[in-house]
């Protein structure tokens, strides 16, 4: 990929942006159909946005989204731990695992409240195939819609 190429896909995903923002909403209680698509998608909490996501099947992941998974549900797990600072930072230990987090009486017990609150939002999204494009654009948006960064983390 060249420079020029990059650039492309830079300019794509501030359209994409604004495409998305023209999309139309939905319910998580009521979502339509035949979404087996590859998408950028944003939820909303009481009109607010709050995550971002990509996926090349937009119908399973917010399924799995809703699911009592630790292995699925990483935006309510993520939810869990900005809610309780002893467990904030996400570890490869076992020792407050995923799956320890979601078995645990009170951080499991969260974690469940977290996947209601998912299962009560909206959301918008847009299909986007190229997986570049994909990764740029959920960047730019997370970015432009002000939200927090920190699960392009990886340290």
């Amino acid at each position: 990929m060249s420079s020029a190429d990059f650039d492309t896909f830079c300019d794509k995903a501030k359209n994409n942006f604004d495409l998305l923002k023209q999309q139309r909403i939905f319910s998580m209680s009521a979502r339509p159909a035949g979404l087996k698509i590859p998408a950028i998608y944003v939820f909303y909490e009481n009109s607010t946005p709050v995550y971002v996501g990509r996926t090349n099947n937009l119908a399973q992941r917010l399924r799995a989204h809703v699911t009592a998974s630790h292995n699925s549900a990483s935006f309510a797990l993520k939810r869990t731990r900005k809610r309780h600072q002893e467990i904030s930072k996400a570890t490869y230990k076992t020792t407050l695992s995923r799956s320890q987090i979601t078995a645990h009486e009170v951080y499991g017990a969260t974690f469940r409240n977290e996947i209601d609150s998912i299962k009560g939002m909206d959301f918008r999204f847009l299909e986007i195939k190229s997986h570049i494009e994909q990764y740029l654009t959920e960047l730019y948006v997370t970015m432009a819609l002000g939200l927090d960064t920190d699960g392009f983390d990886n340290s």
